[in-house]
């Protein structure tokens, strides 16, 4: 099965000055659709004759004439036009019939992107217009390796690397959101300034994630059942101002991955590097392969009913969230 082409992709080709005629950008990530579209822009039209050499249209509101004669008129002092159709599926049919003859042959100075959201490309135009064009499918971040790699470009790109340890955090606190994760990013970039390493100290003065102890720090004490240690970092992570239900995500996650690893360990019968292999989307596989062998698989289910209790609890009971939160290390601790 051919692998589909994301946002990284297309980013790989223009940096390496791969152009195409013909561009289909589909699906709902809309944040890096847009910054797809600059990229093009900045890649394929001189910024000085931008204003005769760029056209965009919106299928809501554009006829595919209209499109076709963009399309069709020589470049001005450039060797190639750029001309961006967003909303393809808002055109009427028979305007998105005469797009669809008009990519089987492109002109050769011109450069057209087609974009949508989400469509069903099983039969009908969409499937027609798949087996024509350079197809990129914007989805939203599938898991912490797509986020992760999407800091790392943008950090990349302004001469800044992330340590190891302050990558998995963002990327762990503001979670799968491009959006959130560039707005965060950008605090950091201005927040550093002559800096070009990105620190677990950066993140906490900019962002204001953690201080003293880490939600990390706080799993591997559960992982090891020692309850004195975990009480004392939960104390400094609420007395720094660290949320309740945050560390309930947190939590959740953390044990929904060492979960999975047990499974593969106990049920498919998966040694330690077929389960690596299995965990491409996290980080430091191996610490959390020791730290899912600390459990049985029948400890996930109490794990998880007493994750959920004191969420409900947080959000029902009027007792301290900090007697709550005690509670629930005192039960994970003991009673798995």
């Amino acid at each position: 099965m051919k692998r589909k082409l994301k946002y990284f992709d297309l980013l790989n080709e223009l940096n390496a000055g791969k152009i195409h005629q013909v561009y289909f950008l589909t699906e709902e990530e809309s944040f890096l659709k847009d910054k797809a579209f600059e990229l093009l822009q900045k890649k394929i039209v001189s910024k000085k004759y931008e204003d005769f050499n760029f056209s965009v249209f919106f299928g809501e509101e554009a006829k595919s004439i209209q499109i076709l004669e963009a399309l069709r008129t020589p470049p001005i002092l450039s060797e190639k036009k750029l001309v961006i159709l967003r909303n393809f599926h808002a055109l009427h049919i028979s305007d998105k019939n005469k797009i669809i003859n008009y990519v089987e042959h492109p002109i050769r100075e011109s450069v057209l992107v087609i974009e949508t959201g989400k469509v069903n490309f099983r039969t009908g135009i969409y499937a027609n217009l798949l087996k024509k064009v350079q197809t990129y499918y914007f989805y939203h971040p599938y898991n912490e390796n797509d986020a992760a790699q999407f800091l790392l470009t943008e950090a990349r790109k302004n001469n800044k690397l992330f340590s190891r340890d302050a990558l998995k955090l963002m990327v762990d606190y503001i979670g799968l959101n491009y959006q959130e994760l560039n707005n965060e990013l950008q605090k950091l970039l201005l927040f550093l300034s002559d800096k070009n390493r990105i620190k677990i100290d950066d993140i906490n003065k900019c962002i204001g994630i953690y201080k003293e102890n880490s939600i990390y720090e706080l799993q591997s004490a559960l992982a090891k059942r020692d309850i004195k240690i975990s009480i004392k970092i939960l104390e400094n992570l609420i007395a720094n101002g660290y949320q309740p239900v945050l560390i309930i995500i947190m939590l959740t996650r953390f044990f929904k991955t060492l979960w999975k690893i047990t499974i593969l360990r106990y049920q498919n019968k998966q040694n330690v590097r077929e389960i690596e292999s299995n965990l491409t989307g996290f980080y430091q596989a191996q610490d959390l392969i020791n730290k899912a062998l600390k459990f049985q698989i029948n400890d996930f289910p109490k794990i998880f009913h007493i994750l959920l209790d004191t969420d409900h609890q947080l959000k029902s009971v009027s007792i301290k969230k900090k007697i709550i939160l005690e509670l629930m290390i005192y039960k994970i601790c003991r009673n798995v």
